[in-house]
């Protein structure tokens, strides 16, 4: 451990509750996890929170697939304010567990926690996750390139993202960070791209969701863009994450 990591650990010892400090959540509350400490505090970008802040409007229905312990739920939630509504998904329970305690630190009453993975069908899927490394967490078959250090396959449940958007509603801003799973999020969502009423904001972690996004959302009638507004005209070629799709009838009002 370095001397700084030493140091931020001093301060931010693991499961105290300490107060993010600046940004969009200065004030709020949070439970010290791994990954979950000082960097949220001093309202790091690294979780572009003045991206995600400028694309969620007030009232908005929001999916953030992919939830964890709340980094961004809060975040989104704070965004679409009192009249929006957040459905968190976080397949592993004991994620799910601290989500729910942050939100309750913080009283937040707009987040539905939905502790399931959202992918293609119904039913269970492979999971593999190490509480060592409780972010990077990813269904099995997805991005083999990825490698989850002593990380044990688990079973998690899954849904497509259709199924929750008729029972609660269709979404108006999907945030998706799943660790190279997001091609099974979106071949889960067929009807929800189809209504071209949602901005979808993907973390990418490799080519297989490059080549998702190309062929499930841009060409299909999404135009993408980098976390700094500019155009990328095709996903697969060089790297872009995150990027942000929108329906070109909302960019033309066609």
């Amino acid at each position: 451990m370095s001397v700084i990591h030493f140091l931020a650990r001093l301060a931010y010892p693991l499961n105290s509750v300490r107060r993010v400090l600046r940004g969009p959540l200065r004030g709020f509350r949070f439970v010290v996890t791994p990954g979950f400490g000082v960097y949220y505090a001093i309202g790091s970008d690294a979780l572009h929170t003045n991206v995600l802040t400028a694309l969620v409007k007030s009232g908005s229905r929001v999916f953030d697939v992919g939830a964890n312990r709340g980094h961004v739920s809060l975040l989104l939630a704070n965004a679409a304010g009192p009249d929006g509504q957040v459905l968190a998904f976080e397949p592993v329970e004991e994620l799910c567990r601290d989500l729910n305690r942050n939100l309750e630190l913080n009283r937040v009453r707009n987040v539905t926690v939905c502790n399931t993975a959202l992918g293609e069908t119904d039913g269970e899927i492979q999971f593999l996750y190490s509480s060592h490394a409780s972010t990077q967490g990813k269904f099995a078959d997805a991005e083999k390139g990825l490698v989850v250090q002593g990380a044990t396959p688990i079973r998690v449940q899954q849904a497509p993202l259709d199924s929750y958007a008729r029972q609660h509603g269709f979404p108006d801003f999907v945030k998706i960070d799943v660790e190279g799973a997001a091609g099974y999020v979106l071949r889960g969502a067929s009807e929800t791209i189809a209504r071209k009423t949602a901005v979808f904001f993907i973390e990418l972690h490799g080519p297989e969701e490059q080549q998702a996004v190309q062929t499930l959302l841009v060409e299909q009638g999404y135009e993408a863009s980098d976390g700094e507004g500019r155009p990328v005209n095709d996903a697969t070629i060089s790297w872009h994450s995150p990027l942000i799709l929108r329906p070109v009838r909302e960019i033309t009002g066609r």
